[in-house]
């Protein structure tokens, strides 16, 4: 059964990482750097094998998406405590096939996958993980980007659709964020909205923002719609 294409993707970022819109350019990792120890980890019967799985852990580059832009924990982890921000991307676009890119659903299992000890293992490894990883609902592009070069890629335009700021960001971090995207007005929409709690249900939303760059200083403050 194929998977079906969510029509956004999303990715938290701490408030610093609002050079991402500034420089349109965003970080692949390794997966020897991520914080899930076992990540693209397998099975294998035979020790000599250890120095493959080691290089299975280095070589590829991922990009690390999820389905669920509300997730509490996930804004608290990779969102600096709700200070940060959220960014929607468009699954379809080219950006994420381009240079051999893999756009896929993670899948989640109890055990790591069994592997033969011979040939090289398959980049589809990194769509496993383990089921304690489950709640991020994760998606990942991956690509094919030689140790020793850069794994900073540049980021069209079209690819950003939406952003989701954190209901605790500082007014320094929204100004910044408002003052790129105002800067694409003209040729590219992006939806701007805030992340709302809820304390009835203990869930977030996110509604559209009633806050503008402010026109008569300059772009330094900002102002609010009224209710």
């Amino acid at each position: 059964m194929s998977t079906v294409l969510p029509s956004r993707l999303y990715k938290y970022y701490p408030p610093e990482r609002a050079d991402l819109i500034t420089n349109w350019s965003l970080r692949f990792s390794r997966p020897s750097h991520f914080n899930d120890t076992f990540d693209t980890d397998y099975t294998i019967h035979d020790k000599r094998d250890l120095r493959r799985r080691l290089k299975n852990r280095i070589s590829p580059a991922v990009f690390c998406l999820t389905e669920d832009p509300h997730n509490h924990l996930m804004w608290v982890n990779y969102a600096a405590h709700h200070t940060g921000f959220v960014v929607g991307f468009d699954p379809t676009d080219s950006f994420f096939t381009d240079e051999g890119g893999t756009l896929n659903k993670v899948r989640y299992q109890v055990e790591p996958p069994d592997m033969a000890s011979d040939g090289d293992p398959p980049l589809d490894l990194c769509f496993i993980k383990s089921k304690d990883w489950e709640y991020e609902k994760k998606w990942r592009c991956v690509r094919s980007i030689p140790i020793g070069e850069t794994i900073d890629v540049a980021l069209p335009h079209t690819a950003i659709r939406e952003i989701i700021m954190g209901w605790k960001i500082t007014s320094s971090a929204r100004i910044e964020l408002l003052d790129d995207i105002e800067a694409l007005r003209s040729d590219h929409t992006i939806a701007v909205s805030d992340s709302v709690p809820n304390r009835k249900t203990w869930t977030f939303s996110h509604k559209p923002t009633k806050f503008h760059l402010c026109t008569q200083c300059g772009g330094r403050g900002t102002t609010k719609d009224k209710a």
